[in-house]
Protein backbone atom coordinates (compact mmCIF):
# COMPACT_ATOMS: atom_id res chain seq x y z
CA UNK A 1 0.00 0.00 0.00
CA UNK A 2 2.10 2.66 1.44
CA UNK A 3 5.21 1.43 -0.56
CA UNK A 4 3.24 1.29 -3.89
CA UNK A 5 1.02 4.89 -4.14
CA UNK A 6 3.91 7.22 -3.70
CA UNK A 7 5.72 5.68 -6.49
CA UNK A 8 2.36 5.33 -8.77
CA UNK A 9 1.74 8.96 -8.08
CA UNK A 10 5.34 10.33 -9.02
CA UNK A 11 4.88 8.53 -12.09
CA UNK A 12 1.60 9.82 -12.69
CA UNK A 13 2.61 13.28 -12.06
CA UNK A 14 5.95 12.90 -14.18
CA UNK A 15 4.53 12.41 -17.49
CA UNK A 16 4.18 14.28 -20.56
CA UNK A 17 0.80 13.66 -21.65
CA UNK A 18 -2.49 11.18 -20.57
CA UNK A 19 -1.05 8.26 -22.78
CA UNK A 20 2.04 8.00 -21.40
CA UNK A 21 1.14 8.45 -17.84
CA UNK A 22 -1.60 5.99 -18.07
CA UNK A 23 0.90 3.23 -19.80
CA UNK A 24 3.53 3.97 -17.01
CA UNK A 25 0.60 4.09 -14.36
CA UNK A 26 -0.27 0.44 -15.50
CA UNK A 27 3.58 -0.56 -16.07
CA UNK A 28 4.38 0.44 -12.56
CA UNK A 29 1.07 -1.81 -11.04
CA UNK A 30 2.13 -4.41 -12.77
CA UNK A 31 5.85 -4.00 -11.35
CA UNK A 32 3.96 -4.09 -7.98
CA UNK A 33 1.98 -7.08 -8.26
CA UNK A 34 4.94 -9.24 -9.36
CA UNK A 35 7.21 -7.83 -5.98
CA UNK A 36 4.04 -8.71 -3.92
CA UNK A 37 4.50 -12.30 -5.04
CA UNK A 38 7.64 -12.58 -3.33
CA UNK A 39 6.81 -12.27 0.22
CA UNK A 40 4.28 -15.38 -0.48
CA UNK A 41 7.57 -17.61 -1.87
CA UNK A 42 9.66 -16.41 0.74
CA UNK A 43 6.56 -17.52 3.04
CA UNK A 44 6.36 -21.02 1.33
CA UNK A 45 10.38 -21.32 0.97
CA UNK A 46 10.50 -20.65 4.73
CA UNK A 47 7.62 -23.56 5.44
CA UNK A 48 9.89 -25.87 3.57
CA UNK A 49 13.34 -25.09 5.29
CA UNK A 50 12.12 -23.80 8.52
CA UNK A 51 9.24 -25.15 9.81
CA UNK A 52 9.97 -24.78 13.53
CA UNK A 53 10.13 -20.85 13.44
CA UNK A 54 6.31 -21.46 12.48
CA UNK A 55 5.66 -23.65 15.27
CA UNK A 56 7.87 -21.90 18.11
CA UNK A 57 5.83 -18.58 16.96
CA UNK A 58 8.82 -16.97 15.58
CA UNK A 59 7.94 -16.62 12.01
CA UNK A 60 8.72 -13.07 12.01
CA UNK A 61 12.59 -14.08 12.18
CA UNK A 62 12.15 -15.67 8.89
CA UNK A 63 13.82 -12.68 6.50
CA UNK A 64 16.82 -13.09 8.93
CA UNK A 65 17.32 -16.76 9.68
CA UNK A 66 16.45 -18.39 5.86
CA UNK A 67 19.25 -17.46 3.91
CA UNK A 68 21.76 -18.88 6.59
CA UNK A 69 19.56 -21.70 6.37
CA UNK A 70 19.86 -22.42 2.70
CA UNK A 71 23.22 -21.28 1.95
CA UNK A 72 24.76 -21.32 5.64
CA UNK A 73 28.58 -20.10 6.32
CA UNK A 74 29.79 -16.89 5.55
CA UNK A 75 27.68 -16.69 2.39
CA UNK A 76 24.62 -16.90 4.10
CA UNK A 77 25.74 -14.78 6.48
CA UNK A 78 26.60 -11.93 3.53
CA UNK A 79 23.28 -12.95 2.53
CA UNK A 80 21.36 -12.15 5.54
CA UNK A 81 23.18 -8.62 5.93
CA UNK A 82 21.97 -7.91 2.23
CA UNK A 83 18.79 -8.78 3.13
CA UNK A 84 19.03 -6.58 5.95
CA UNK A 85 20.18 -3.76 4.15
CA UNK A 86 17.23 -4.07 1.79
CA UNK A 87 14.93 -3.69 4.30
CA UNK A 88 16.16 -0.76 5.57
CA UNK A 89 16.80 0.90 1.98
CA UNK A 90 13.01 0.13 2.03
CA UNK A 91 12.20 1.52 5.15
CA UNK A 92 13.63 4.41 4.36
CA UNK A 93 12.78 5.20 0.72
CA UNK A 94 9.05 4.70 2.10
CA UNK A 95 9.39 7.28 5.13
CA UNK A 96 11.22 9.50 3.27
CA UNK A 97 8.32 9.48 0.26
CA UNK A 98 5.86 9.57 2.84
CA UNK A 99 7.33 12.65 4.56
CA UNK A 100 7.92 14.37 1.18
CA UNK A 101 3.89 13.78 0.40
CA UNK A 102 2.64 14.75 3.61
CA UNK A 103 5.12 17.79 3.74
CA UNK A 104 3.43 19.31 0.04
CA UNK A 105 0.23 18.92 1.09
CA UNK A 106 0.82 20.93 4.62
CA UNK A 107 2.88 23.58 2.63
CA UNK A 108 0.68 24.07 0.07
CA UNK A 109 -1.83 24.09 2.73
CA UNK A 110 -0.43 25.96 5.79
CA UNK A 111 2.57 27.99 4.31
CA UNK A 112 2.28 29.38 1.12
CA UNK A 113 4.06 26.46 -0.79
CA UNK A 114 7.33 28.14 -0.26
CA UNK A 115 10.76 26.43 0.24
CA UNK A 116 10.58 28.09 3.73
CA UNK A 117 7.35 26.33 4.39
CA UNK A 118 8.43 23.10 2.70
CA UNK A 119 11.29 22.58 5.43
CA UNK A 120 9.02 23.45 8.38
CA UNK A 121 6.34 21.04 6.93
CA UNK A 122 8.88 18.60 6.54
CA UNK A 123 10.06 18.81 10.06
CA UNK A 124 6.26 18.60 11.62
CA UNK A 125 5.90 15.61 8.66
CA UNK A 126 8.97 13.69 10.51
CA UNK A 127 8.66 14.76 14.18
CA UNK A 128 4.83 14.27 14.52
CA UNK A 129 4.51 10.68 13.86
CA UNK A 130 7.56 9.81 15.90
CA UNK A 131 6.66 11.37 19.05
CA UNK A 132 3.41 9.06 18.45
CA UNK A 133 5.17 6.35 17.93
CA UNK A 134 7.76 6.85 20.87
CA UNK A 135 4.91 6.87 22.80
CA UNK A 136 3.63 3.79 21.56
CA UNK A 137 4.41 -0.24 22.53
CA UNK A 138 5.82 -1.80 19.39
CA UNK A 139 2.87 -4.50 19.68
CA UNK A 140 -0.32 -1.44 19.41
CA UNK A 141 1.73 0.44 16.98
CA UNK A 142 1.93 -2.78 15.13
CA UNK A 143 -2.27 -3.63 15.46
CA UNK A 144 -2.60 0.00 14.71
CA UNK A 145 -0.87 0.31 11.05
CA UNK A 146 -3.58 -2.70 10.04
CA UNK A 147 -6.44 -0.36 11.46
CA UNK A 148 -5.31 2.50 9.32
CA UNK A 149 -5.34 0.31 6.57
CA UNK A 150 -8.67 -1.07 7.29
CA UNK A 151 -9.68 2.55 7.85
CA UNK A 152 -8.33 4.11 4.88
CA UNK A 153 -9.98 1.43 2.51
CA UNK A 154 -13.41 2.09 3.69
CA UNK A 155 -13.28 5.54 3.67
CA UNK A 156 -12.01 5.39 -0.29
CA UNK A 157 -13.91 2.15 -1.45
CA UNK A 158 -17.05 3.80 -1.63
CA UNK A 159 -15.68 6.84 -3.79
CA UNK A 160 -14.23 4.60 -5.94
CA UNK A 161 -17.07 2.29 -6.62
CA UNK A 162 -19.52 5.20 -6.96
CA UNK A 163 -17.06 6.97 -9.10
CA UNK A 164 -16.29 4.02 -11.38
CA UNK A 165 -19.86 3.26 -12.00
CA UNK A 166 -22.38 5.59 -11.37
CA UNK A 167 -22.02 8.84 -13.65
CA UNK A 168 -24.73 10.43 -11.45
CA UNK A 169 -22.23 10.80 -8.51
CA UNK A 170 -21.90 14.55 -7.42
CA UNK A 171 -19.28 15.97 -4.81
CA UNK A 172 -22.41 15.50 -1.84
CA UNK A 173 -22.67 11.69 -2.68
CA UNK A 174 -18.50 11.27 -2.79
CA UNK A 175 -18.64 13.19 0.52
CA UNK A 176 -21.17 10.89 1.86
CA UNK A 177 -19.73 7.75 1.10
CA UNK A 178 -16.65 8.55 2.15
CA UNK A 179 -18.55 9.37 6.07
CA UNK A 180 -20.47 6.83 6.12
CA UNK A 181 -17.26 4.20 5.15
CA UNK A 182 -15.69 5.96 7.68
CA UNK A 183 -18.57 6.28 10.49
CA UNK A 184 -19.18 2.16 10.24
CA UNK A 185 -15.20 1.30 9.99
CA UNK A 186 -14.23 3.71 12.83
CA UNK A 187 -17.61 2.22 14.94
CA UNK A 188 -16.28 -1.02 14.40
CA UNK A 189 -12.76 0.02 15.55
CA UNK A 190 -14.38 1.09 18.82
CA UNK A 191 -16.69 -2.11 19.19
Amino acid sequence: GTLGLPHVLVRFYTNPDGQSARRTTLIVLGLLSVFYLFPTAYGLIGRMFAPELAQSGQADALVLLLPGQLVGGVAGDLLSALVVAGAFAAFLSTTSGLVVSLAGVISQDLFGGSVKGFRRAAVISAVVPLGLASMTGSLALAGSVGMVFAFTASTLCPVLLLGIWWRGLTDSGAIAGMATGAVLCGGAMVG
